[in-house]
């Protein structure tokens, strides 16, 4: 389910000849998580922004990790939010990445930090992330997630999620699996160190034929429920790592009353 297609510059591989074992860090690895909506409107179309970072002694990195359970609040109108009228395949996103499946397959874009440590110094690196509708798995809404990076890596990586239903406070969980990506034999696999991404409209642009023309148009997003729950919208995470490390994570959005009431309760400049 993964592409690994990976060459490295001939001073990182000069790099690579001076690795040393690393000692493994423990067994529980911190973890932040991080989300919101844009905008923050009851009874309106959003665009859901979550994030979480992982942290490591001085000059070590996370294991790798290797899956992701993403729970998130009730009534949200996820399968509802318009995005995805398209999927997109394992296989033609083999073939021709993001742009080899339809427009309307995208659900939302992120970015992914990566690193390794190769001697005594972390080589990281940005790569772009795409998440697309893939066919539903037995009933449930399934996703994609593609992260693409050049330097110093070049590395297309395809993993897997899954929506599927969780229990109160939450409407749902997302599971994603993730492969661990290979650099060269003998050298360490490359670890996560931080992710950020959107599934909603916010820079999503789809297509309809209309009398002949294309139109281009935004999806309408997902659906934020008439009512906020009373402690805000909860949000959790747990991930596991290749070593058999965990972590867990835990947030919530603050409802628009409680965000106004603050702002009401901030001091005015004298």
């Amino acid at each position: 389910m993964a592409v690994r297609q990976l060459a490295w510059t001939a001073t990182l591989c000069l790099c690579l000849l001076a690795t040393c074992a690393v000692p493994a860090i423990a067994t529980q690895v911190p973890a932040r998580l991080s989300a919101s909506f844009d905008p923050l409107r009851l009874g309106k179309r959003t665009t859901l922004e979550f994030g979480f970072s992982f942290s490591a002694p001085a000059g070590q990195v996370p294991p790798p990790l290797t899956g992701i359970e993403l729970h998130y609040p009730e009534n949200l109108g996820i399968e509802l939010s318009g995005l995805g009228l398209a999927d997109c395949t394992v296989a033609a996103m083999e073939a021709g990445g993001p742009g080899g499946c339809p427009p309307n397959a995208v659900m939302g874009f992120g970015e992914v930090l990566s690193g390794v440590v190769l001697g005594t110094q972390i080589v990281s690196e940005t790569a772009q992330v795409t998440v697309m509708r893939a066919p539903d798995r037995e009933g449930h809404l399934a996703v994609l997630f593609y992260a693409e990076g050049t330097v110093p890596v070049d590395a297309r990586i395809i993993f897997p999620g899954l929506l599927l239903p969780s229990s109160s406070p939450f409407g749902g969980v997302v599971n994603i699996g993730v492969p661990l990506v290979e650099t060269l034999p003998g050298a360490p696999y490359v670890s996560v160190i931080a992710l950020h991404s959107t599934i909603g409209p916010k820079k999503v642009v789809y297509y309809e034929q209309l009398d002949g023309h294309t139109l281009a148009y935004r999806p309408r997003g997902i659906l934020l429920p008439q009512r906020c729950p009373r402690l805000g919208f909860p949000f959790s995470a747990k991930f596991s790592f290749s070593d058999g490390s965990v972590a867990s994570a835990h947030t919530v959005i603050p409802c628009p009353e409680s965000l106004g009431a603050k702002r009401r309760a901030r001091p005015g400049r004298g």
